[in-house]
């Protein structure tokens, strides 16, 4: 088992409580919520304070990522990578038949047919590129992927 600096992204061994390249903690997060009036702590599953009733506000920072060394945590799940195939095919296969149909009906002329198709397999490349970084950001360490893409 390793933990992953959520400040740097550097991987440590398990047992460290701080980073060995930045320096943050890596113990895990310690969220609560508190009263914003009189101060007084809760826990996550109160919403209003006992004393003054007034709506608690989260405060904390979440804990480093643990993870399997084993494991690939840059790896997206075989049902997420159908997913985000599947969908931009769909729509490139639905605008076909869209441009076929209103062709044969003379509603459409092939150029136009041409240039909509076009665009919809352009759109679909596009959503492809962002369900990419959105799915890297949510299951793995995309932090990583956008500096890699983006410089930083």
């Amino acid at each position: 088992m390793k933990k992953l600096c959520r400040n740097c992204g550097h991987e440590n061994p398990y047992e460290l409580e701080i980073c060995e390249k930045c320096g943050e903690s890596l113990s895990r997060g310690e969220i609560c919520k508190i009263c914003p009036r009189c101060g007084k702590k809760f826990p996550v599953v109160k919403d209003e304070c006992d004393v003054c009733r007034e709506h608690l506000v989260v405060i904390g920072r979440q804990g480093a990522q643990v993870f399997n060394e084993n494991e690939d945590k840059r790896s997206i799940s075989v049902w997420m990578r159908i997913i985000g195939v599947f969908l931009p095919v769909f729509g490139i296969i639905c605008a076909v038949v869209y441009t076929i149909i209103k062709k044969e009906d003379g509603l459409i002329t092939p150029e136009d047919a041409r240039t909509f198709v076009m665009t919809c397999v352009f759109g679909q490349l596009v959503i492809l590129f962002i369900l990419y970084f959105v799915f890297s950001l949510i299951f793995g360490n995309g932090t990583g992927l956008m500096k890699q893409y983006f410089g930083g």
